[in-house]
């Protein structure tokens, strides 16, 4: 429905129908309530009464013919009578609606106000706007009043009558248009000018109004709009009412002395398919011109600062994923890259990246760069002619439209880089130089170490900057060295030699030392650097293979010796027993025999420390508790220290397993215990302690010099003397003693650090100037084992036997007296000289011989352990004891003794011979 007219018109028309819908509900009550007797009509053939009879009739007719719907409602809403007016706005016959709930054509909010209504005891009429939906979907907003009937009985029934609202709702929002239409004109912050046909002004807003002083209106637009453009195409007016759309885009006009720039746009007003005028919108762009204006200034500087910078510079489009493209680079990235700009605009930033391997790690910096508005990242581009050259990059983003921007700013840092990297290597060297580095200034005041001098002297660097060098003085060096020393300094000269030093706990320590003066670019010296080399550990070292070589000359000294001399001190050993057993000897004599029995076993004693301390002494290790050896010995220490000196003994709880000769722990043992004795003349007190060590790391290893792992330890602590520095020095050397004349060979604690050093451990000492001395072995734990963790077995008493021996010795006098100190024990004995002849001696008395007596070391080619293999190959059950007074080829070794084999050194007594042979053949 199209409803034309003016809005005042139509706001009229409403009115006039609102007015009628009241009358005729007027009348409807009148009528029903029975107020009127008749009803008049005009028509134009004359008026028509008719009487209170013929009034249903007339009524009747009255609502069916009525633009009004009309209904009569039960009391439970459903629909008993309805006009041709209902039936047409539901779109449906009423034969369909007659009958049907109301509620059937209301959506669900009306539903429960029409159920509100019905229920309702209120008589008087209502009213209530609600939507009617159609047949065909349609809806429809009326007005629906609502009256009760009279009825007999209790029923309740209710007159409707619905008024469509369709018009006046209409009419009310062309109302409302117009109105927005209105306002949105004269709030437009454009200036809005409407013209009629002929070009006048008919219309125009408060911003338009602002532009001219032109009135009143209608006035030409040109007159009331002078503009004056740049170029000469000016505002086509004409063109617009011809029906074109224009735009001017330069406009100025003057405003009370001022030039407004305006963007100028025209177009038709169009009416019934006819031009009624034109529509012409004006644009204050005074403040977007001048900015732009601005703008371009501002990019002719950038662009000036842009072409002359030193610097490289880039504008980068940066997509969402993937890498930037340049879209413009300035002088600097063609002269310092190489490349033509024309080579580089639009081409991916990747082109001039140094790795591709790289790429990812730089592109993810660069965004993060550009994400931290800023942000600075190093990276290395490759050069046309394919050199390198190292940048540091500065991203900032910017905004120009939709697309991302970044503009880099690139500083060239490959000289800085290459001299930092060689200055970065040069403090690298000086920081992990392994020599002691120092710098001091020209008073001598410390202003820089490096960790090796940190490490060495114990001082850190904060302790050690500001402090002056004598610090480390240890007192060795008198004043005259350290005045040579800065006189050559001072004239310019470098300093070399040596110097003893003390660390931070007190420790001297030994340093070879070049110290140089440090110029300026003017040959000024402004510094003195010292390079310093421990030499500590060199120094050591050289001492101990000093002392090595002197235990190897002692032992290849002893060695070449011990075979013959223990021979002949054995034969002179054995002469002096069976000399001493013969029958009517005067005390004289047997005072001379025992004198020169001595003299023999100090003889052999002092064979056997060389070689114990040469480590040439055949060892005969097995399983050992510690505990049971001090055990074992304590009561013969306690002789040996005598009564004066108090002895204590600690034992740990728990067993000290360890592999070990025993017979060389004791001597070791002694040793110290002796040494302890002679250190306190006047009396004192020995401990004994036994206990267990771990060596668990490499610098606990090396400064002890025995390999990681647990370890058994025997200690020895004295309340003597003590030992000086000077001593201490000398402690473990040789032929070294502090005792008088004639009270120690110095091989006693040599002899120990060669047996303890043969087993694999050490043995080192805790001094105190003032309350005696500490010696402590360490030998490597063992695992338990069934066999008897203790000491040798003790010795029987010698008895003799029939059985058969055959004796293999080389040495005739030796032999000589072996023969007589078996056969008086009652042993029947088979002499041989060498291997060759015991060889065919066994085999003409194979049957019979039940013990083979050799020495180790024979001519002939076949010595008394090859001799012993063959001899047992052929009968096993064969017993064999070894002797020697000292073997080249087990010098310093560990013996392995086959089974039923003893091992028997020389020189040894017959006590000591017969014990042995019993209990080898007794196995």
């Amino acid at each position: 429905m199209v409803v034309m007219g003016t809005v005042e018109s139509l706001t009229a028309e409403v009115g006039e129908l609102r007015a009628r819908l009241a009358a005729a509900e007027e009348l409807q009550r009148a009528i029903r309530q029975g107020d009127v007797d008749a009803v008049v009509i005009a028509r134009s053939g004359g008026d028509v009464v008719y009487t209170l009879h013929g009034a249903d009739r007339m009524y009747r007719q009255l609502i069916e013919t009525m633009s009004e719907g009309a209904l009569t409602l039960s009391a439970s809403g459903l629909v008993l009578y309805g006009n041709l007016a209902v039936s047409r706005m539901l779109g449906r016959p009423l034969d369909r609606i007659v009958g049907t709930a109301l509620r059937d054509y209301l959506p669900a909010g009306d539903q429960h106000a029409l159920e509100h209504i019905l229920i309702s005891s209120a008589a008087a009429p209502t009213r209530l706007e609600m939507t009617l939906v159609g047949g065909d979907g349609r809806e429809l907003p009326v007005l629906a009043s609502f009256a009760r009937l009279p009825a007999e009985g209790s029923a309740l029934a209710f007159c409707v009558v619905l008024t469509d609202l369709t018009q006046q709702r209409f009419s009310a929002r062309l109302v409302q248009d117009e109105r927005l239409a209105r306002s949105i004109l004269e709030e437009a912050a454009e200036a809005i000018v409407v013209t009629d046909e002929h070009g006048f002004v008919i219309r125009a807003n408060r911003v338009a109004l602002g532009l001219s002083s032109a009135l009143p209106l209608p006035r030409p637009f040109a007159e009331m709009f002078p503009l004056r453009t740049s170029t000469p195409a000016a505002f086509d007016l004409a063109a617009v009412l011809r029906g074109e759309t224009v735009r001017l885009v330069d406009a100025v006009i003057d405003r009370d002395g001022t030039d407004v720039n305006l963007i100028v746009n025209g177009g038709p007003l169009r009416g019934d398919g006819a031009i009624l005028g034109a529509v012409v919108t004006l644009t204050d762009i005074t403040k977007r011109w001048q900015a732009l204006q601005e703008l371009r200034l501002s990019e002719e500087r950038f662009r000036a600062v842009f072409e002359h910078a030193a610097d490289v510079m880039f504008l980068l489009e940066v997509p969402p994923v993937g890498t930037p493209v340049i879209r413009d680079a300035n002088s600097a990235a063609s002269t310092l890259l190489g490349y033509d700009r024309t080579e580089l605009i639009g081409r991916p930033v990747s082109m001039i990246e140094s790795r591709s391997a790289e790429l990812d790690e730089v592109e993810v910096r660069r965004r993060a760069a550009i994400a931290e508005a800023g942000g600075r990242f190093e990276l290395t581009h490759r050069c046309k002619d394919g050199s390198t050259r190292q940048f540091e990059v500065s991203v900032s983003e910017l905004t120009l439209g939709p697309q991302a921007y970044a503009l880099a700013i690139e500083r060239d840092i490959t000289d800085r880089r290459l001299a930092e990297e060689s200055m970065a290597r040069l403090a690298t060297a000086v920081e992990q130089s392994a020599e002691s580095i120092v710098v001091v200034d020209l008073k001598g005041d410390i202003q820089y170490v490096n960790p090796t001098f940190e490490s060495l002297t114990g001082y850190s660097r904060t302790e050690a900057i500001g402090q002056n060098p004598r610090l480390l003085k240890s007192g060795v060096h008198d004043a005259a060295f350290y005045e040579t020393m800065w006189a050559t300094l001072l004239r310019g000269e470098s300093w070399s030699g040596h110097l003893v030093n003390k660390k931070k706990d007190g420790t001297l320590f030994e340093e070879e030392a070049t110290i140089s003066p440090v110029r300026d670019g003017a040959g000024r010296t402004i510094n003195y650097v010292a390079v310093k080399r421990d030499v500590s550990r060199e120094l050591q070292l050289e001492r101990e293979i000093r002392q090595s070589q002197k235990i190897e000359a002692i032992g290849q000294l002893a060695g070449g010796v011990a075979h013959d001399f223990n021979n002949i001190l054995a034969a002179m050993l054995i002469q002096v027993e069976l000399t001493s057993r013969l029958d009517g000897l005067p005390a004289s004599a047997l005072s001379g025999l025992r004198d020169i029995g001595a003299s023999a076993e100090r003889a052999a004693n002092l064979t056997r420390q060389l070689l114990l301390f040469s480590r040439r002494q055949v060892m005969q290790p097995r399983a050992l508790d510690l505990n049971v050896v001090v055990t074992s010995i304590a009561n013969m220490l306690q002789r040996i220290i005598g009564e004066e000196t108090q002895l204590q003994i600690n034992l740990h709880p728990h067993p000290l397993n360890t592999w070990a000769d025993a017979g060389m722990i004791d001597q070791v043992l002694m040793n110290l215990v002796v040494n302890a004795r002679d250190a306190m003349p006047g009396g004192g007190k020995i401990v004994i302690s036994t206990g267990e060590a771990i060596v668990a790391t490499e610098e606990m290893a090396a400064r002890r010099d025995v390999e990681q792992g647990r370890y058994v330890t025997l200690r020895v602590c004295d309340s003597g003397v003590g030992i000086s520095p000077s001593q201490a020095q000398h402690i473990f050397e040789p032929f070294y003693t502090t005792k008088t004349e004639g009270k120690g060979t110095g091989l006693g604690l040599a002899t120990a650090f060669g047996i303890a050093k043969q087993h694999k451990g050490t043995i080192f000492f805790e001094r105190n100037e003032v309350r005696g001395t500490a010696f402590e072995l360490l030998l490597p734990a063992n695992e338990p084992t069934a066999e008897a963790a203790g000491v040798p077995e003790a010795p029987k008493p010698p008895a003799g036997g029939t059985e058969t021996i055959l004796l293999v010795e080389d040495e005739a006098a030796v032999r000589t007296l072996m023969v007589i100190v078996l056969e008086s024990a009652g042993y029947r004995v088979l002499e041989a000289s060498d291997g060759i002849d015991a060889l065919r001696q066994f085999e003409e008395q194979a049957g019979s011989i039940d013990l083979l007596f050799t020495d180790i070391v024979m001519p002939a080619g076949v010595g008394g352990r090859e001799l012993a293999r063959q001899l047992q190959e052929r009968k096993p059950s064969l017993r064999v004891i070894l002797t020697s007074g000292y073997s080249a080829d087990s010098a310093g070794a560990e013996l392995v003794l086959g089974a039923r084999q003893r091992f028997l050194p020389k020189p040894s007594s017959m006590d000591e011979i017969l014990a042995t042979v019993r209990r080898s053949l007794d196995e």
